[in-house]
């Protein structure tokens, strides 16, 4: 039975996520190559690491991964911002209220197959 877990990021998860990552880059290079690119492999999983690691502790980021039966198939990075001082002189209305901005989102190649085939 497949199980799908959510959980934050724990050390030891730069690796996979360092493949979606790469992953995420072949795809949206493949569709417009002069804006997107694959990320150099070489101490990106060590990087992502570094960053989990930074902002683990951080109640304004969020950091998640998804689990299926235990491997990494998944991960989004978001960022909570709150009101800006000056927001009634913003043009944007949203800026007076609390957002989440998504900073990143990946899936592994075979689970993106795997859910686009669902009717």
């Amino acid at each position: 039975m497949t199980e799908l877990k959510i959980r934050e990021t724990l050390p030891g998860d730069g690796a996979a996520c360092a493949s979606m990552w790469r992953g995420s880059g072949e795809f949206f290079a493949s569709i417009n190559p002069d804006t997107f690119q694959v990320p150099a492999a070489e101490g990106l999983a060590e990087w992502l690491e570094e960053i989990n690691a930074l902002f683990r502790a951080d109640p304004a980021v969020l950091h998640l991964v998804a689990e299926v039966d235990g491997a990494v198939v998944g991960h989004i990075s978001a960022t909570l911002h709150e009101p800006i001082d000056t927001a009634a002189r913003q043009l944007q209305t949203d800026l007076s209220r609390r957002r989440l901005h998504v900073d990143s989102l990946g899936v592994s190649a075979a689970h993106r197959t795997a859910a686009s085939a669902r009717p």
